[in-house]
């Protein structure tokens, strides 16, 4: 995921694309199916998924709405949107971002 500088910081991607490859050709072999159908399932389910998120982002992407600021994203959209952060002062690495009323 670092490798391909791919932004994912709860590894969701890794997850449920490895799960999805483990549920998919895992199937066959435990229930005497055809490996090479889920094989062409599998193919056809990653490259309309990744397809459809590559035109996605990378539309957003361009257009600039994909990303916050570096400022916002320092600070942490919760004080942005809600006008309070989410989670006590301990936890906040930045003092100065720290949101008093």
């Amino acid at each position: 995921m670092k490798k391909m500088k791919i932004d994912d910081p709860l590894d969701a991607f890794a997850v449920h694309f490895g799960g999805g490859i483990v549920g998919i050709l895992a199937t066959p072999v435990f229930m005497n199916g055809v490996f090479a159908w889920n094989l062409v399932g599998f193919l056809a389910i990653t490259l309309w998924a990744g397809g459809l998120s590559f035109i996605t982002f990378f539309v957003l992407k361009k257009i600039k709405i994909l990303r916050v600021s570096r400022d916002v994203e320092k600070e942490g959209l919760d004080i942005g949107k809600h006008g309070e952060p989410a989670y006590p002062k301990e936890a906040y690495v930045n003092s100065e971002f720290i949101y008093d009323k």
